[in-house]
């Protein structure tokens, strides 16, 4: 089931978020997702690692989700209220980049731990070329880890660019979570949902680390 949401997520059919039918999907999604217990998001991270490695289906995957969270702070703009549902496409956003940091260091991992085995069969001249080359790729993974296959730059909110959150309100969330700092990986795996009247009545919200755009711009 849980290997399903990523092929969901990468459907055709959710490609235009501002319409009305693939962004409520796209919400209900993200719900699901925040709803999880904590075992659950761990699980769902594991299978993105193993199912959505490849570098153009995770930027794929990230950008879906990000312009889903872009239409959300659009929308929370015209309707002068930040919804849960900003948030809740936060949190899933947060966790592809917990994937994005997972998947890198699955292959730096990797490639410390492969080994060489000498062929026999081979000259000492062609087996010394050959332990010559991996000393060089060797000293050169030292010198440069490897990098994450999504760059940082396509978590950032367009929206925020834009403004489309009023610059007093993104400083008053900038200040409430100033000291915590910008949300981790592992803590988007563990986070809680908790009940909390609102002026709507009461309503599921996240804790107030997660509402904040620090790690968005």
């Amino acid at each position: 089931q849980l290997r399903g949401l990523a092929a969901l997520l990468l459907s055709p059919v959710l490609a235009e978020p501002e319409k009305p039918q693939p962004y409520e999907v796209m919400s209900r999604i993200m719900r699901l997702v925040a709803w999880m217990p904590a075992e659950g998001r761990r699980e769902l991270q594991e299978v993105l690692v193993d199912d959505c490695s490849e570098e153009e289906v995770l930027r794929g995957l990230v950008r879906r989700v990000r312009s889903h969270c872009d239409e959300t702070v659009k929308r929370a703009h015209q309707m002068q209220r930040l919804s849960p549902e900003i948030w809740e496409g936060l949190m899933l956003l947060q966790l592809l980049w917990g994937t994005n940091e997972a998947i890198a260091q699955r292959l730096a991992s990797s490639l410390r731990s492969s080994e060489w085995e000498p062929d026999f069969g081979q000259s000492l001249s062609q087996t010394l070329s050959q332990l010559a080359t991996r000393a060089s790729h060797w000293g050169r993974f030292a010198l440069a880890p490897l990098r994450a296959p999504v760059p940082a730059f396509e978590f950032h909110l367009q929206s925020l660019a834009e403004e489309k959150v009023p610059p007093e309100l993104e400083f008053r969330l900038f200040v409430e979570n100033a000291c915590a700092g910008p949300i981790t990986p592992s803590e988007v795996l563990e986070l809680p949902l908790y009940a909390a009247r609102t002026d709507y009545g009461f309503e599921y919200v996240l804790p107030s680390k997660m509402r904040s755009f620090m790690a968005n711009r």
